[in-house]
């Protein structure tokens, strides 16, 4: 069943549902709960404005209660003991993308009844929201429903009397203690360094006051109004708004909002993780149980010998960069539940590895414990790259790699159905287009160390399939090496650690690359061997770039085809299939039954012989002529003069400045355009014909002679126009000869 399908059901069931973020359980609405709505209208407004997003089902609003449980800490297990002293169940319920499920049950109960834990590991959700199938998880696996056609069965009433008994009680209260004031310490320094607003801050504060009521509480809450986002005098504010926290608020804000403070802003929360971890010392993940010659000591991993502990550290993902400028120590993961990479200074290291230890013996026999990254550090055995590259065919001895092979394994299949959506409505039955989209794509996957300047751009209306093509099926077939982007920032932002080590980079809707800035960096990208990556608090690495580019945009009129933008490769969709469902249908259908799988080995299997995606095929005529008023006035008038309506023109010996630029007047005048100066014409024009610069001096002698004009002969700006914007079926046609010349040698004229 496709998403939109699933949508559909969800709300003939009364589901009230809202859009979440890719692979992300945070809203994309900020009033998501007067957002949430069983309108499948207004559902479907959301979906084709947000594709790719998940979704959420708002549980109170739509009258039912989940049990949510929590593989981490054994919640499934727990649950499943506590039904047998209950009632049989019955009811709908999920396979989460994190390996626990929800139980779903009606209830007509208000707001704030149900919350609360059954056990850790089992929540109770009413007052909120629940992912739902197909969402993926931010591991990257899917939500599934264990059985869709299952009804949703009314809370039973011994259920019920369990979950109000145990609303009031308060696990996290009684292990709060567990929360280290190292911990929170390390917290607060890094919000430190991000702005908040008043909100926020308060929020932070309610989070020391309830694991830290006292001076060592105050003093962080303190450490954090000293901020950018703050001025004098707010620390007595603070003091007065400490005093209102309340330490034993029943619905108290905990640690997860300072994690989610410091995710919601890019920051790696893996750290502060573990270090909770130690603390509550009842969950720890299973890499830090399975330690070798390990304790847990006072919140701390405490390692008997130096193998084991260096060994431990390498198993973590650190290693020691040799010859590197900006940083000499890394992390890098890469398993099916988490990928990082980041370079890190010594310091950084140091507060990573804060929570690990080593034992030491003293000659006079006392113990202590010694700081792991120094030991790390100093050992042979460490793991240590002399460089750290991104290639998909190179192989350097004793170097990181941070190119791996594609997960998505090809499978054999039929994908006629797919292939002649492709044709029929993305490249409007254009086969040479067509052609080229698919050799294009197939390169990415065959040939991924290409280098290609070339960047397709979809032109559609909304409902062509564009998002269906590459949200879809390229980013299921790309995997971490397709990036979607929305605004100019993403591509002229300092920090642009998310273009790293990818192939193909989607830009949706063309305004986030109207500007000149964006523009100009897009096209310096494209073709690029090398991306300068600088990361926000980290620093910066050169990778070798391998990444093409895709414009989406319903905006004919987004891009103009100034010079140097020979590289762009214009696909006009069809409107004939847009938003047509029964068309659509037999597509998303296919998407849940291995398209991408099959489309991937057709891709592979794809005759690449004689394809250079440098080499793009050229514009039809509607496309040309779009661009043509796309690129203004000025150029719209040279076209005119070119290849529309031919002037005949001749004063002396040059072409007239004064007859051109009459002639242009005209043509504003009569196209309604707004009249400018002769100064500013002459400069668009250069721009667009940069050789009308040569010999334009006003004053020239030619031959004795004094003139007014332009010492170039026209057909050389004829040929220049052909060949730099690719003047559709302008070589094949009969080009008129638009400058006479009363003189037989006129093309000999003033070239020098």
């Amino acid at each position: 069943m496709s998403v939109l399908s699933l949508l559909r059901y969800y709300c003939e069931k009364g589901f009230k549902i809202i859009p979440l973020k890719p692979n992300s359980k945070v809203p994309i609405l900020k009033n998501w709960k007067e957002e949430a709505t069983d309108d499948f209208d207004r559902v479907k407004e959301l979906y084709l404005l947000f594709k790719d997003a998940n979704w959420g089902l708002f549980l109170e609003k739509s009258k039912l209660v989940a049990i949510d449980t929590d593989l981490k800490h054994d919640g499934p297990k727990k649950f499943e003991t506590i039904l047998k002293s209950l009632s049989p169940i019955d009811t709908l319920i999920t396979e989460t993308g994190g390996g626990g499920n929800h139980f779903l049950f009606n209830t007509d109960e208000i707001a704030g009844s149900f919350k609360g834990k059954l056990d850790i590991g089992i929540d109770i959700k009413h007052d909120g929201y629940i992912v739902l199938p197909p969402s993926i998880h931010p591991n990257g696996k899917k939500y599934e429903w264990r059985d869709i056609k299952a009804k949703i069965q009314n809370l039973p009433e011994d259920l019920k009397k369990l979950i109000l008994k145990s609303k009031n009680t308060e696990f996290i209260k009684d292990n709060k203690k567990c929360i280290s004031l190292s911990t929170l310490k390390a917290l607060v320094e890094e919000i430190k360094k991000h702005s908040y607003s008043y909100d926020e801050w308060l929020r932070i504060g309610a989070v020391i006051k309830y694991y830290l009521p006292n001076e060592d509480g105050f003093n962080l809450f303190s450490q954090a109004t000293e901020n950018e986002s703050f001025v004098e005098g707010d620390l007595e504010r603070a003091e007065r708004m400490w005093n209102d926290f309340k330490e034993d608020h029943p619905n108290p804000a905990r640690i997860g909002t300072l994690l989610h403070f410091l995710s919601s802003r890019g920051i790696e929360i893996t750290k502060f993780k573990a270090m909770i971890d130690f603390d509550e010392n009842d969950s720890l993940p299973e890499v830090y149980k399975n330690a070798k010659n390990a304790v847990i000591e006072n919140n701390c991993l405490v390692f008997l010998d130096n193998d084991s502990l260096v060994e431990f550290i390498n198993l973590l993902g650190f290693f020691y960069l040799k010859n590197n400028e900006s940083a000499s120590f890394g992390k890098f993961i890469n398993n099916d539940d988490e990928y990082v990479f980041m370079l890190i200074s010594e310091s950084k290291l140091k507060d990573e590895l804060a929570p690990i230890k080593l034992r030491i013996t003293s000659k006079d026999g006392s113990i202590r414990l010694i700081d792991s990254h120094k030991v790390w550090i100093n050992n042979l055995n460490r793991k240590t790259y002399k460089k750290v590259y991104f290639h998909p065919n190179k192989i350097e001895p004793d170097s990181l790699n941070l190119f791996i092979p594609l997960k998505l394994k090809p499978i054999l299949g039929d994908c006629e159905t797919f292939l002649n959506f492709i044709l029929i409505s993305l490249c409007n039955s254009n086969q040479e287009h067509f052609k080229y989209v698919i050799c294009y794509l197939a390169d990415i996957v065959q040939r991924p160390e290409k280098i290609t300047s070339s960047i397709l751009i979809f032109f559609g209306t909304e409902g062509t399939g564009k998002g269906l093509l590459f949200d879809n099926v390229m980013r299921r077939i790309l995997d971490s090496y397709y990036l979607k982007l929305v605004d100019s920032k993403s591509i002229t932002s300092r920090f642009n650690q998310q273009l790293a080590r990818k192939l193909l980079v989607v830009i949706d809707e063309a305004s986030a690359v109207q500007s000149k800035e964006a523009l100009s960096t897009l096209k310096g990208l494209s073709g690029s061997s090398k991306i300068s990556i600088e990361y926000k608090f980290g620093p910066s690495i050169e990778l070798d770039s391998f990444n093409r580019y895709v414009i989406c945009t319903n905006d004919p009129k987004a891009i103009g085809l100034n010079r140097g933008n020979r590289r762009f490769v214009i696909i006009r969709s069809s409107e004939k299939y847009a938003n047509d469902k029964e068309f659509f249908k037999p597509l998303w259908e296919a998407l849940d039954n291995g398209l991408a799988e099959i489309f991937l080995n057709y891709l592979l299997n794809v005759d690449l012989t004689n394809f250079d995606p440098n080499i793009i095929p050229n514009l039809t005529e509607d496309d040309f002529e779009s661009q043509v008023i796309a690129n203004g006035p000025v150029f719209e008038f040279w076209h005119d003069l070119l290849f529309i309506n031919p002037k005949e023109f001749y004063d002396g010996e040059l072409l007239s400045k004064n007859a051109i630029f009459s002639y242009y007047s005209e043509f504003s005048s009569h196209k309604r355009h707004e009249q400018i100066s002769t100064q500013r014409f002459w400069t668009e024009s250069e721009r667009y014909i940069p050789i009308l610069k040569v010999d334009k001096t006003p004053d020239r002698k030619i031959g004795g002679e004094r003139s007014r004009g332009i010492g170039i002969v026209p057909s050389a700006i004829q040929d220049y126009f052909i060949k730099t914007y690719k003047v559709p079926n302008a070589e094949s046609c009969d080009l008129p000869f638009m400058f006479t010349s009363k003189k037989s040698d006129f093309d000999d004229l003033l070239r020098g």
